[in-house]
């Protein structure tokens, strides 16, 4: 449950992020951006996030791809863990 409200958290912040980005136009990717998943396939983090990913592609919200990458194990600790090896990349989410 606790992993499931930080997806919850975190992709509403995607969104906002989202959003703002639009307005603002201060960053713009200029690769695909991945959306780290710290969780398996099939359960609930990893169906919002690709919810989230088909509604950014049919409402036409990113100019690259939003890939949804599934990191598994640790229960997050896996999928933390790349982020924070990835820590300032801005097209891993």
């Amino acid at each position: 449950m606790r992993l499931l409200k930080h997806m919850i958290v975190g992709l509403a912040g995607v969104a906002v992020a989202t959003g703002a980005a639009t307005t603002a136009k201060a960053w713009e990717p200029n690769q695909p951006i991945e959306l780290i998943i710290p969780a398996g396939t099939g359960g609930g983090a990893d169906q919002i996030a690709r919810l989230l990913q088909s509604l950014v592609q049919k409402k036409d919200l990113s100019p690259m791809p939003i890939i949804p990458i599934n990191k598994p194990g640790g229960s997050g600790g896996e999928g933390y863990l790349y982020m924070q090896q990835n820590a300032g990349d801005n097209h891993k989410l």
